[in-house]
């Protein structure tokens, strides 16, 4: 007898990946990692976005780019890139650059990992945390944070396991590929920059 559907991809199924999905813990935490990383940027890139829409949160930084295979539904005011990661080649980096629950669906992410670096000032990578590998697509469950070490071959200036109520839980991890994995701010300018940019949240 076929296994009955897991009742989020019913729900992801009846009201769309974003709608049913925006309301999470996790995305209120990633806000304030871009709010602290990239509140000076100038440019910011999202790599295999998957129409969501937590990039028109970030408004305070002037070029926003949106990068995957196919995305539907083209946003106003972003520069969209319908390509394959392997294949894409900026001509400078991004001042931030996310990646979000997206290594868990790649067949080599130690190189997908590798090319991420390639094009960021700073990057905030976002996996599922210690999931059971049953959930639809993901090849790679579970990840934790050695195994994402094993990808990105650095530790990172900061992460965080965010657990959703009575639910899963998500790591997000900031790598500072400027200054280095000892970088960290100071706790004053965090908070004033979640303070200063509060105005954006979701």
């Amino acid at each position: 007898m076929e296994e009955a559907q897991d009742l989020g991809v019913q729900r992801q199924k009846k009201l769309g990946y974003w709608e049913a999905r925006r309301h999470m813990m996790y995305y209120k935490s990633l806000f304030q990692f871009v709010c602290v990383a990239g509140e000076e940027a100038e440019s910011i890139i999202d790599v295999g976005s998957a129409s969501t829409q937590y990039m028109s949160w970030f408004k305070w930084i002037p070029s926003r780019t949106l990068l995957d295979f196919k995305i539907n539904n083209k946003p106003e005011g972003f520069e969209v890139v319908e390509t394959d990661f392997f294949e894409f080649a900026p001509q400078k980096k991004y001042d931030v650059v996310l990646c979000c629950q997206v290594l868990e669906h790649v067949e080599d992410p130690e190189q997908f990992c590798t090319k991420l670096k390639e094009i960021s000032k700073r990057l905030i990578i976002t996996v599922p945390y210690k999931w059971l590998g049953n959930a639809p697509g993901h090849i790679h469950d579970p990840v934790d944070e050695a195994k994402l070490y094993s990808w990105m071959k650095i530790r990172p200036n900061s992460q965080q396991i965010v657990p959703e109520p009575f639910r899963e839980s998500r790591l997000i991890a900031y790598y500072d590929l400027e200054a280095g994995p000892s970088a960290r701010f100071e706790k004053d300018r965090i908070f004033a920059a979640i303070a200063n940019l509060a105005e954006h949240a979701p």
